[in-house]
Formats: C-alpha cells, sequence, structure tokens
C-alpha cells in the first residue's frame, strides 16, 4: 500500500485576529566552516512548524548573517535546513548580513553562495513571494493575516541607493498594506548601552522610514 501523505502544517488562519511572526536573528555560528552544528536550527524550524497552528504562525523571517564566513559550503548546510519550510511552502523571507557577502560593497556586488542558495528562484514557488529588486538581494513578501493583507521588505545589509528607489516604488505600489521591514543593521549599543540607530540605520531611517508611516515594524 502507498503510505499516506503527512498532513501539512502549514496553514495559517487569517481571519483569526490573533497571529504570530517567527523571527530568526543570526545563526552564523551554526555554519561556520567544519565548526558548525544545523541540528539547532533544525529543531527550531521544526518548532515553528510543530506550531504554527496552535501559534498561528503566519510568517517567518531571518534577519541575516545566517553563515559566518559566506562559503558555499556554509549555505549549502543552511539551504538544506529551510527545505523543511520549503516542503510545506511557508512563507518565510530570509536577508544577506555583513558575514554572508563581500561587505565592502553595496547589493551591487554580483553572484555570490548566499544569491545561489537564497536568491528570489527560491521563493518564487512561494505563495508569499512578491519580487525582488534585479540584483536578488532585496525581495518584498505578502501574508495575510487578521482578515487582511501584509507585506515584508527584507533588505540587504547595505542597500544601494537602487535599492530603496526600488523599496519605495514597491510602498507606492501597495499604500494600503501595513508595511514591515527586516534588515540586518538598524541599530547599535552606545557607549552606555542604550539603543541608537546606526550609521546604516539613520540612512534607512532619513531615506526610507521617516517618508513611509505604513512602515510600522
Amino acid at each position: 500500500a502507498a503510505l499516506a501523505t503527512p498532513a501539512a502544517r502549514w496553514c495559517p488562519d487569517v481571519v483569526s485576529p490573533r497571529f504570530t511572526l517567527a523571527v530568526i536573528p543570526d545563526t552564523q555560528y551554526l555554519f561556520d566552516s567544519d565548526r558548525g552544528d544545523p541540528a539547532p536550527l533544525d529543531a527550531s524550524l521544526k518548532y515553528i512548524l510543530d506550531e504554527a497552528s496552535g501559534q498561528n504562525i503566519v510568517f517567518v523571517s531571518h534577519l541575516g548573517d545566517l553563515t559566518e564566513n559566506g562559503l558555499t559550503s556554509e549555505f549549502d548546510a543552511i539551504s538544506r535546513c529551510f527545505r523543511a519550510l520549503d516542503r510545506q511552502r511557508a512563507g518565510y523571507a530570509v536577508l544577506a548580513g555583513n558575514h554572508d557577502i563581500d561587505s565592502r560593497k553595496d547589493d551591487q556586488r554580483g553572484p555570490s553562495p548566499y544569491l545561489d542558495a537564497f536568491g528570489p528562484h527560491r521563493f518564487r514557488r512561494l505563495p508569499t513571494f512578491g519580487g525582488s529588486t534585479p540584483d536578488g538581494y532585496n525581495t518584498y513578501h505578502r501574508f495575510r493575516a487578521a482578515g487582511r493583507e501584509w507585506l515584508v521588505l527584507a533588505l540587504d545589509w547595505r542597500p544601494s541607493a537602487g535599492t530603496l528607489s526600488w523599496a519605495q516604488n514597491v510602498l507606492d505600489r501597495h499604500p494600503r498594506l501595513p508595511v514591515i521591514l527586516t534588515t540586518h543593521d538598524l541599530a547599535s549599543a552606545d557607549a552606555a548601552g542604550e539603543a541608537e540607530l546606526s550609521d546604516l540605520g539613520h540612512r534607512l531611517w532619513d531615506t526610507l522610514i521617516a517618508k513611509n508611516d505604513q512602515i510600522f515594524l
């Protein structure tokens, strides 16, 4: 007899007013050449899928520094982990942190192991994918929750002026959607340990966030 197909674990209640966004910060030390260990991320993604129904998890965002050195072998390893979400067609986004790419350049840096693993081609099969910049380092995504649509802008560690113009165009084309902006470098701690905008954070604030109050998170 044929094996039974396991029940899908990703089916958010898009009407309920209560929903959850799962956020994954830096996983770089789990994918650090031969010193890495993918087991903690495997367990985290399994937990997200197992709790997707009970917690009404509607979207997953990784905030960058997926890897420590941006090596193909490191991205191969973390790419395998994220196949757990791919198989369920779960809505998610990732973005490049400074450890994932050539941090001396902005998002016009060209091909990279990051793009090979997590470029737009990976997300086009997902119902939440909206589009990307031509370079592939920046994406936007839409998901439904609480009876309406929401938009996620996932921006590269050093978005170029062209990317910020692209992001504004995405907002202009979706003026009624509340927007969540994810990026790798927005704030840092000052000498007293208080949070303050980083240099890149100031640039994002001045050129994009302050002019668009639909960016609420």
